[in-house]
């Protein structure tokens, strides 16, 4: 036997309210509005991940911590090609952050 599981059902209305997939029913669904959580103390915790991924977000939507002068070195360098590019320490970067990232 397939039963069609309507969305619109509160999850707590009765058995009786539940459809069989030819579409049959013994009492037309209850629609009800969404329910606000049960009890007062309801939480939500984030993990040290996203909590890390939020400071970011806040800090690059506020404009961080950037040194035009700085940047405009960098990009003479790498547009001239005298900036060093050192591949094992961007390998250890992207390994440590793949390691933090992960919450390790």
């Amino acid at each position: 036997m397939n039963i069609k599981i309507d969305p619109t059902i509160s999850r707590t209305s009765p058995v009786s309210n539940v459809r069989a997939h030819t579409g049959a029913s013994t009492q037309t669904p209850t629609r009800t509005a969404p329910q606000q959580p049960s009890t007062p103390g309801d939480a939500l915790r984030l993990t040290a991940a996203a909590q890390r991924l939020q400071g970011l977000q806040q800090a690059l939507a506020s404009g961080g911590n950037s040194d035009p002068q700085r940047i405009a070195g960098l990009r003479a360098a790498i547009d001239n090609g005298s900036y060093p590019i050192d591949a094992s320490r961007i390998a250890a970067r992207l390994a440590r952050f793949e390691w933090e990232f992960q919450g390790r």
